[in-house]
This record gives structure tokens, C-alpha cells and sequence, in this order.
């Protein structure tokens, strides 16, 4: 975050999002502005986060994923986005995390370095 402006119990911030699925399909950064409302006693009472920039499609490889993925572990696919749609409940993240990585491999994408994580707890 930066850019922090306070006005009364209102807070906002510019931020940028990059995490390693973004990485791993090659997503850009996106850029956003993020609003947190307190109440009397100092305790974030709401928040809003707010895309900032261009609504044109991203380019990345999420397709190119989605379409091996189809071909060879479509039923990994289906838990993974029931509906069509990322869910992130229970192990979901760390199975994405390993099905992008395996995908990279076997169609031959160099590998992209990802940050050091913390540590994941167990549930």
C-alpha cells in the first residue's frame, strides 16, 4: 500500500496485487485503492477494494491452463473451480498452486520464481 490519506474515519490507500497465481499465469500486477471505515472506537467498521485502471480483458495464460487442464485432469478442474468459478475454501489454494506448477512443466514454460511463503498451517 501507499498513498495512505485519512479524512475523519475514513482511510484509503493505492495498492498493487501480485500473489504466485498471478505469477504462474503470467498475470500483471493490478493496480486497486482500498477504503476502510472505523467506528468510534478506532475498529474497522467496513472496507472497500476498488480495481483501478483499465477494464479491458487481462492478458495471461489462464486459458492456455484451463484448456491442458480440461484435456488431462478435468476432474482436478472441477473441484478446483466448481461452476467455473475459483472457490479458495479448504486445500483449494495449495491444489491450484500445484496443478499451475505441473501445467507450467509439461508444456514447457520456464519456471517463475515465486517469494519465499510463510509457512501454511495445518487445518
Amino acid at each position: 500500500y501507499t498513498g495512505f490519506r485519512e479524512a475523519g474515519d475514513v482511510v484509503t490507500a493505492d495498492g498493487t496485487e501480485i500473489n504466485d497465481f498471478y505469477r504462474l499465469i503470467e498475470r500483471p500486477p493490478q493496480k486497486f485503492r482500498a477504503t476502510w471505515w472505523m467506528d468510534a472506537s478506532g475498529k474497522i467498521s467496513g472496507f472497500l477494494y476498488e480495481p483501478r485502471g483499465s477494464t479491458a480483458a487481462v492478458e495471461d495464460r489462464f486459458d492456455q491452463f484451463k484448456e491442458w487442464a480440461r484435456k488431462t485432469k478435468p476432474a482436478e478442474l472441477d473441484f478446483l473451480m466448481p461452476g467455473g468459478r475459483i472457490d479458495p475454501t479448504g486445500d483449494r489454494p495449495e491444489r491450484f498452486h500445484a496443478i499451475l506448477l505441473e501445467w507450467r512443466k509439461a508444456v514447457g514454460l520456464p519456471p517463475i520464481e515465486l517469494p519465499e511463503s510463510e509457512p501454511r498451517s495445518v487445518r
